[in-house]
């Protein structure tokens, strides 16, 4: 965070005034900025203003469409007033707003006012808003009582995630934004970390799902160039990446990582492995039962 926000001879310092993807680098700090917040308040006061007046430049150079990108200055704000560095939610509430219209069934969010096939519901829509909810519940804020129904609506699509996710570790690739790599599963690395899984998702079965495949990513080489990320999803495969995509982008592959900030003796680590859906129906032939659908708003 030093670096960033006041280390201006550092390669890590972000000119905020500059920079042609400040909303989204802001938005992703701003969630950081929710997810330890034990750090965040032990930082010493000037950090803390560097980090408010650089965000405060992001919001300011705000240029939002009516997509998943009203979640980004929502972030913002909400890292800000969580650490009571700010008291404006606007657009908090926009975002909330604008997400609830925007809710198709099953779990499942378009990307403003037309579905995308992409892993845009777990990049952004589900954990930004559950986590922007959140906030406002612990701000007294009545937006904070759609918690328990939006998180409802997380839970439905993790267990939907699940089932792309294939015997051998590799997951369904499709729609834009493909280089974040297993940072589309990010909605089950946060439900297991504030042990929110739905029953239907033992956490043997999402921790085995999840190390399978980082496993995959890791045992190839070709993921590599050197100290970096390679370009791709698996291996070097540059056309794959989105015109906006960058570098730095690549490494939201992190965002299906969050498990790891679970203690060695969480039962996530130590409950037994159980196969992923697939591998019990195709390969074990075991009768699972139906997987119904969340239909309606859910609440």
């Amino acid at each position: 965070f030093h670096n960033v926000f006041m280390n201006e001879s550092c390669g890590d310092y972000v000119h905020w005034n500059e920079c042609a993807s400040v909303l989204v680098e802001a938005a992703y700090i701003g969630h950081t900025m929710l997810r330890m917040p034990t750090i965040i308040r032990a930082m010493p006061p000037p950090l803390l203003e560097a980090i408010r007046d650089g965000m405060v430049i992001a919001l300011s150079i705000n240029n939002t469409v009516f997509n998943n990108h009203v979640n980004f200055p929502a972030m913002i704000q909400a890292g800000l007033w969580k650490h009571n560095l700010s008291e404006n939610i606007l657009f908090i509430e926009e975002a909330l707003i604008h997400q609830e219209q925007w809710y198709a069934g099953d779990g499942t969010y378009t990307d403003g006012s037309f579905f995308h096939f992409d892993h845009y519901n777990s990049y952004v829509m589900h954990p930004m808003v559950v986590d922007l909810t959140a906030v406002c519940a612990e701000k007294d804020n009545p937006l904070g009582k759609r918690y328990d129904c939006l998180l409802k609506r997380m839970q439905r699509y993790g267990a939907v995630l699940e089932r792309m996710v294939h015997p051998d570790g590799t997951y369904l690739v499709v729609g834009r934004s493909e280089h974040y790599r297993f940072g589309a599963l990010q909605i089950l690395s946060q439900l297991a970390l504030q042990h929110h899984l739905p029953s239907s998702l033992e956490t043997g079965k999402v921790r085995n799902v999840l190390t399978a495949v980082i496993k995959r990513f890791l045992d190839n080489p070709d993921n590599f160039l050197g100290e970096w990320l390679a370009v791709g999803v698996n291996g070097h495969q540059p056309s794959m990446m989105n015109p906006y995509g960058d570098t730095g982008a690549l490494y939201l592959v992190s965002l299906g990582l969050l498990q790891l900030g679970l203690p060695a003796t969480d039962p996530f680590w130590t409950d037994p492995a159980i196969n992923c859906t697939q591998a019990q129906i195709w390969q074990e032939g075991k009768d699972i039962g139906l997987d119904e659908a969340q239909d309606g708003p859910a609440c």
